[in-house]
């Protein structure tokens, strides 16, 4: 339990990372389906003793190992997701924003988030 009844867990439990060649050090990446596929039964659990009343996902391999669509996170913001009946909010992964750090996107997420919460109280 978080600030505010905010929760956060993973899909994967350990960290994904490659070496990256050049620099000599890890490089994280998406989970494979391999090391999604044995993490889910945890987060399902966590999933139902928390009983949260909506979820956000951060990125893509979250909102698609979660809820088995194919789509990315961009097409999916706003659509209306659900995972066994909680509504489920998809917003970009903060590791994007580092990159990608423009005031269109900061404001897109920070509408995801306005949204998550308007679920909450309604």
């Amino acid at each position: 339990q978080g600030r505010g009844g905010a929760y956060i867990a993973n899909v994967v439990k350990l960290r994904c990372a490659d070496v990256d060649e050049a620099t000599g050090r890890l490089k994280d990446r998406p989970p494979t389906p391999e090391e999604a596929a044995r993490g889910l039964p945890i987060l399902h659990q966590q999933i139902e003793i928390i009983r949260p009343r909506v979820i956000v996902t951060l990125g893509a391999p979250a909102v698609k190992h979660l809820t088995g669509t194919t789509e990315g996170v961009t097409k999916l913001r706003g659509s209306g997701l659900s995972y066994r009946g909680i509504p489920v909010m998809p917003t970009y992964h903060p590791s994007f924003l580092l990159r990608a750090y423009t005031e269109e996107n900061r404001r897109k997420v920070w509408s995801d988030l306005q949204a998550a919460m308007k679920k909450l109280q309604g």
